[in-house]
Formats: C-alpha cells, sequence, structure tokens
C-alpha cells in the first residue's frame, strides 16, 4: 500500500503552508483574535478562492469530491499556523452533515454558498450536564402543525455566533440519555426565539451558548430521517476511483491563484487578502495543538 502523496495533494499543502507562512503571521492572528468577531473575512474569502472550503464535496455543489486525507492536509496546515478561522466545524463537521443526511434541496440550497464562503455553519449539541457523552441531549423538538417546535440549550456552539445556520440536535422520542430518538434541525441564528451568547475561549477561539425557546421550524428544516441523528452523524469520506478525474482538479485551483498566495508582503503592497489583518503586538498562544 503506497502512503506518499500524489504530487497534487503536496501542492495543495505546500500552497497553503507558504499562504500562511507569508500572510497568516503572529501579527496578523494576534490582530485577528482580538477583533470583534474573532476571526477573519478576509483570510475566509481567501480560503474560498484557493478552493479550501470545496475540498470534500461533490463537483456538482462547486466542491472536487476530495478524500479525508485531502481534508487531513488542510487541516495540518492549519493547525500549524494557529488558524482561528473555523474551517473545521464548517467543512470537515457542519458541511459535511449537509452532505451526508442533507435532501437535494438542503443540499443545494447550503453547500454552494458554504463553498464560496458566502454561508456558515455551526453544529449545536452539546449541553449542560452531558460530560462528554454524545447522546446526552435534553433539547426537544415537538411536532406542531406542519413542523416542530424546538426547546432547550446548548453550551460551547464553536463559532455558534458567526454562523448564519445552526445545525441542531433535539429529541424527538426517548429519554435524555436514549441511544435512539435524536434528530437534526436547520435553524437559522436570527430566527425568533434564538438567542445566542458568544464567549472567547481559552484557546482563542469563538464559542457560544444557544437558547431555544419555542423555535418553530418547517418540516422540511428537519436535516435526515426522524430519530437517526446518530447515523448521520457518522462522518464518513467515500469517492469511486473516477471520482477526482471527474471533479475539478485541486492544482488547476490552488495554482489559479496566482502569485498572491505565494509572495510575502513588500514595501507595504496588499499581495494577499489577510495583509489588511497584520498589526502590532505578537503573541503566541502556548497551545499549538490544533
Amino acid at each position: 500500500m503506497n502512503f506518499d502523496l500524489s504530487e497534487e495533494q503536496q501542492l495543495l499543502a505546500d500552497s497553503l503552508k507558504r499562504y500562511l507562512a507569508n500572510e497568516y503571521t503572529m501579527d496578523a492572528r494576534s490582530k485577528i483574535v482580538d477583533s470583534p468577531t474573532g476571526w477573519s473575512e478576509k483570510v475566509w474569502a481567501a480560503f474560498a478562492e484557493m478552493g479550501l472550503l470545496g475540498v470534500p464535496f461533490a463537483e456538482e455543489h462547486g466542491g472536487f469530491g476530495g478524500s479525508a486525507v485531502d481534508v487531513m492536509l488542510v487541516m495540518e496546515a492549519l493547525g500549524e499556523g494557529l488558524v482561528v478561522e473555523p474551517y473545521w466545524v464548517n467543512v470537515g463537521l457542519g458541511g459535511r452533515l449537509i452532505a451526508r443526511a442533507g435532501s437535494e434541496a438542503q443540499q443545494k440550497r447550503i453547500l454552494p454558498p458554504l463553498i464560496q464562503g458566502k454561508h456558515r455553519l455551526a453544529f449545536a449539541h452539546t449541553e449542560r450536564g452531558a460530560r462528554y457523552d454524545l447522546g446526552h441531549v435534553q433539547a426537544r423538538a415537538k411536532k406542531s402543525g406542519a413542523g416542530y417546535t424546538l426547546e432547550g440549550e446548548k453550551r460551547a456552539v464553536l463559532a455558534g455566533a458567526s454562523a448564519d445556520t445552526l445545525i441542531v440536535s433535539a429529541r424527538t422520542s426517548g429519554g435524555a440519555t436514549d441511544p435512539a430518538g435524536l434528530s437534526l434541525f436547520l435553524v437559522e441564528r436570527s430566527a425568533p426565539g434564538v438567542t445566542v451568547k458568544e464567549y472567547r475561549t481559552i484557546d482563542e477561539l469563538r464559542a457560544a451558548d444557544v437558547w431555544l425557546s419555542d423555535v418553530s421550524v418547517p418540516a422540511a428544516a428537519r436535516l435526515g430521517d426522524e430519530g437517526r441523528a446518530r447515523e448521520a452523524s457518522r462522518l464518513e469520506f467515500r469517492r469511486s476511483p473516477g471520482q477526482r478525474r471527474r471533479g475539478r482538479p485541486l492544482r488547476a485551483e490552488v495554482q489559479g491563484a496566482g502569485p498572491r498566495l505565494r509572495e510575502p508582503q513588500q514595501g507595504g503592497e496588499d499581495r494577499g487578502p489577510a495583509a489588511a489583518t497584520a498589526g502590532p503586538g505578537p503573541r503566541r498562544h502556548p497551545r499549538s495543538d490544533r
């Protein structure tokens, strides 16, 4: 079995690392962390332009049909750079849930703008007292007319305040710790009855607590089959041998970004989307395990 990276994968990793080394300096990162949002829309737009937001998604939605290795290479580079932008929350978790469990209409509505960097997701699942038991959910979704009414609260929702759409887990049947009876719902962050309180985490990310009070959603907002959220959350990366050939090559997308991603700033000239985020006060957080 050959574990070597393909030339295309190596180009992806090298180009991203070079961009981060040149543009995502510790000065720039410090300013981003201290900004009101805690992440940079300019950096996020650069990720979209480089094709990073579409790595694991199908070509029909504007993605590349990449594998888990492709996503791993992106995550490795982002971890080395201590990047605070919510890549895994949007692409590896939220986007993959939509791709795996979403209806055709849900995928068409959410995935293309997600890949373009124009729509953001967050997974609202953990709750007070769950103690890392992923099956411990007390939030409820009761059928109401042609839809559902959601009640409950969620804790430590990564990038929750910056999300356009929250993927919310709630019980449609069973008790708080029953393995079955969990369902997923797409809830707009701005929907009536949704309250979001953001805070900064110890590792300089942004998280939020979310309260759901009499939140009404249509039946079309349910993600996947009712009561089968645990199955939907078992994310997998699968592709046929020819899928990469059918999709747009990552090589062309990364190379197409041009020298802007490879050249450092010189003489104050802005040579990358993140250049405007540079500022005084370098500070490296002692934790570098992301």
